[in-house]
């Protein structure tokens, strides 16, 4: 009992000399107990000041949600990917929360804050339609998207109809290279020289090109020289809906031998002049090009007008020179060309002598008989010349 009891005292004497809180900041020298500080201590105390356990103001933001990657258009067959981006994570978020008319969700995935969509058109096909209706996810805050605006794709019928060709050739070829070019009725990939069905020539490749509607060929003449038959076959090309080509109907470019024959020229003129401008034609065998006034050679007079009639017929007219004389002249050889470039050959020199104006009056005489009996008699009336105007009337 004894030993207990002084153990207890020894219990007591022990919290007694441990001094308080209060009494060691009581007794502290720097320390004074005033109500501000007094309130600094207490919120210590209860975990204030910096502490942890302050949540902070809480999140009341909705998420927003976008619908993005669209196309303006579906062909009713060919199923389109939609990429869905909310602002933030969200959970929540499933297939069956995208609102759809006119086709199906047939393919989702995603998490977070983006997913994608595969939508399918419906049969029969129309305008696809949809959207996001609000509060379908939550963020880590609980709050409920924002509703995402409805959306449409428009159905267009898909292109069933194929291009049609159309080979643009000359008639005919005179042994060497020609181009030849195809037309599309729309533009076309995948067509290539190869694509060309060709004999009696052979085909040069044409620039490679994504696609087009018009390409050009130049064909090359095989050794011996001959006609080419040229033609594309159908589905050779592809419209960008996938429809192949129908056939181009073949054609074929005749071999005609080159020109190689010079064009003659002929000079129309007078025998004879009188001091006073005439006219004078050329006449080539064929048509020309580059013959000109001055592509004439002429003495004793000179060119005052040139004019073309046809490209094969010419006019000039041609003006005497003082004294007066014979005028001669001439067309040189290869002052003009036919198609083939072929020069003329020269023509003949030609003379137009001049001859002195007649100044002297025709003279006429009268066979009349001497006498006559009352009855009807014949009289002739004889020119020194040929005239022309007398008449009956003319006569007193």
């Amino acid at each position: 009992m004894t030993s207990s009891k002084k153990t207890r005292s020894k219990r007591t004497n022990s919290k007694k000399t441990g001094p308080t809180r209060s009494t060691a900041l009581r007794k502290h020298p720097n320390c004074r107990l005033t109500p501000l500080f007094l309130l600094a201590l207490l919120t210590t105390a209860c975990g204030g000041g910096g502490g942890g356990n302050d949540s902070g103001p809480s999140d009341t933001t909705r998420p927003g949600v976008q619908i993005q990657d669209a196309p303006a258009s579906h062909d009713g067959r060919t199923a389109f990917t939609l990429r869905i981006r909310f602002s933030e994570n969200v959970s929540g978020f499933a297939r069956g929360d995208i609102g759809v008319s006119g086709g199906a969700v047939t393919a989702f995935s995603g998490s977070g804050a983006s997913y994608t969509a595969t939508l399918t058109p419906s049969t029969p096909p129309g305008t696809i339609a949809f959207e996001v209706p609000a509060n379908v996810a939550q963020d880590a805050a609980g709050n409920g998207n924002t509703a995402a605006a409805r959306q449409t794709v428009a159905y267009v019928a898909p292109d069933t109809t194929p291009p049609e060709v159309s080979i643009n050739a000359p008639d005919r070829h005179n042994g060497q290279p020609f181009e030849v070019t195809f037309v599309f009725s729309e533009p076309v990939r995948g067509f290539e020289a190869g694509d060309i069905r060709i004999t009696g020539a052979r085909i040069a490749p044409f620039p490679s090109r994504t696609s087009s509607a018009r390409y050009t060929a130049t064909l090359t003449p095989n050794t011996p020289l001959g006609n080419i038959a040229l033609g594309v076959p159908a589905n050779s090309a592809q419209d960008l809906a996938g429809n192949g080509n129908t056939a181009a109907a073949q054609q074929t470019v005749v071999y005609v031998p080159p020109d190689t024959t010079p064009p003659r020229v002929s000079i129309n003129a007078p025998g004879r002049h009188n001091g006073q401008p005439f006219a004078v034609s050329f006449v080539f065998s064929e048509a020309v090009r580059g013959f000109e006034a001055a592509d004439i050679r002429i003495s004793g007079g000179r060119i005052t007008a040139f004019s073309s009639q046809a490209s094969a017929r010419y006019t000039a007219t041609l003006t005497p020179s003082t004294p007066l004389g014979t005028i001669a002249f001439e067309v040189p050889a290869n002052v003009a060309q036919d198609a083939a470039g072929n020069g003329n050959t020269a023509a003949a020199r030609q003379t137009v002598v001049y001859v002195p104006p007649d100044i002297t009056p025709p003279r006429v005489s009268i066979n009349a008989p001497g006498r006559h009996n009352g009855r009807p008699f014949a009289v002739s009336f004889v020119f020194s010349e040929a005239v022309r105007g007398f008449e009956a009337a003319d006569i007193r």
